[in-house]
């Protein structure tokens, strides 16, 4: 450059010139350097900021396996790549002494909450209140003297929300497993009455049923109460007539008039064959909703009775959850042809099952995504936001985001699906639950 300029000058100017010339690319050499110098350093910082969080992240992780050693020795590696950042001045002293009580902190919270998680899991009698009392504690805990007020009350704070989440979760449990257990004796009871009325149930099975918890004691009174009813009775037809009225809307409710009525209003005979008619009447059972059915079943995939192999391009759990669907919206009166044509619509829906299965998938492909980019900044010492760029544009990158919007596409399909099945279930149990009080006065 400094000959391409200087060449045609007069003699007599070059050595000014070239002064000049000197001096300018010494100035832009040094802003060079020192811009460079600037950009390892922010990476080096960059790599140091990671290796810290790595190490935060890696103590909680231990605490919650009931690790504590190998969690004092991560905060402390953590602390560590703060000094680091120190030395290298990328940070004041005083701004490295908050992060380090900031890590340690965060050690301090994820202690609590783990033994609060221990209490609970222990699965002793009282393990609630224990639980309770700890969280009550730690106000005045001396393992937590050394902390601030404002740092004392956080802590409890997120304790108390732990504990108060696993009380809610714990309660929405058990509120389900009564609900699964009423529903299950509520299918004993009924298929025991019907077992009665065929005479293939006696008050020996009754009273296994009651012993073991099958039935609930309004159930053992009324399967008592049926059995000594056996053999009695008269048909009143008009009931007989209503009840024949419901096989093609309401089987279930059909079955349960059966049930009611005998012994009273039904004879033994009268009420065996109408059970038996009932389970060959509905919606489900006309030649158009069995055809459509089929129809379903081939295009969603069935397990084949050879092969035992599924044979669906999706997974087995939307086909089953397709198929109640199918049941649930005919039942309720839907054309079948028009339900069907609706759901097959998801038949092109391939490796994932459910939204949650999606969710899962999705937050699969994210993580392994970040661990692609954390080893492309290892391998090629770049900085992060490189790093991204590097694995956007590789073939594994494009793969993984063609597979992200697929899955995202996906989530929002299934979960409108899953709107509508429970929209129709809970449409069914009202309707079942209105006619239900309506009888019973």
């Amino acid at each position: 450059l400094r000959n391409g300029v200087l060449e045609g000058m007069p003699e007599e100017y070059r050595p000014a010139m070239q002064l000049q010339m000197d001096s300018l690319i010494g100035a832009q050499r040094s802003r060079v350097l020192a811009a460079e110098k600037t950009r390892r350093l922010t990476e080096a910082d960059e790599q140091l900021v990671l290796s810290s969080n790595d190490a935060v992240d890696n103590a909680i992780t231990s605490l919650q396996n009931n690790d504590t050693l190998q969690a004092v020795q991560s905060i402390e590696q953590a602390n560590q790549y703060v000094d680091d950042r120190v030395a290298a001045k990328a940070i004041t002293p005083a701004a490295g002494e908050v992060l380090k009580r900031e890590n340690t902190f965060k050690l301090r919270v994820g202690t609590a909450r783990a033994t609060l998680t221990n209490i609970l899991d222990s699965g002793q009698p009282g393990a609630f209140t224990t639980g309770i009392n700890y969280v009550g504690s730690l106000q005045t805990a001396p393992e937590f003297a050394d902390l601030t007020q404002v740092e004392r009350d956080a802590l409890i704070k997120t304790v108390r929300s732990d504990l108060s989440s696993r009380l809610t979760l714990d309660n929405q449990e058990q509120a389900r497993l009564d609900e699964l257990r009423q529903q299950s004796q509520d299918q004993t009871y009924f298929a025991t009455a019907a077992a009665i009325i065929d005479g293939t149930a006696d008050a020996s099975t009754v009273l296994q049923l009651a012993q073991n918890r099958s039935i609930s004691e309004s159930q053992f009174d009324k399967l008592n109460n049926q059995l000594s009813t056996t053999g009695t009775g008269f048909d009143n037809w008009d009931i007989v007539f209503n009840i024949q009225q419901l096989m093609a809307t309401d089987p279930y409710k059909a079955r349960q008039e059966v049930i009611n009525n005998f012994g009273t209003n039904l004879t033994q005979r009268t009420a065996s064959q109408l059970l038996k008619t009932i389970d060959g009447s509905g919606p489900l059972s006309t030649d158009r909703a069995k055809t459509y059915l089929k129809f379903l079943k081939a295009n969603l995939g069935q397990v084949d009775a050879i092969t035992g192999k599924f044979t669906g391009a999706g997974t087995k759990e939307l086909a089953s959850r397709a198929i109640l669907q199918y049941e649930l919206r005919v039942t309720a009166g839907e054309d079948p042809g028009i339900v069907a044509k609706s759901l097959f619509d998801i038949s092109d829906i391939q490796g994932v099952g459910s939204v949650a299965d999606a969710d899962k998938q999705i937050a699969t492909l994210k993580t392994q995504g970040q661990n692609k980019v954390q080893e492309i900044m290892n391998s090629q010492r770049i900085s992060s936001q490189d790093a991204i760029q590097k694995y956007q544009a590789s073939d594994d990158g494009q793969a993984d985001l063609k597979r992200l919007q697929y899955l995202t596409q996906t989530r929002g399909r299934l979960e409108a699906f899953e709107q509508m099945t429970a929209y129709y279930e809970s449409q069914l149990q009202t309707v079942r639950t209105e006619q239900e009080v309506i009888d019973n006065g």
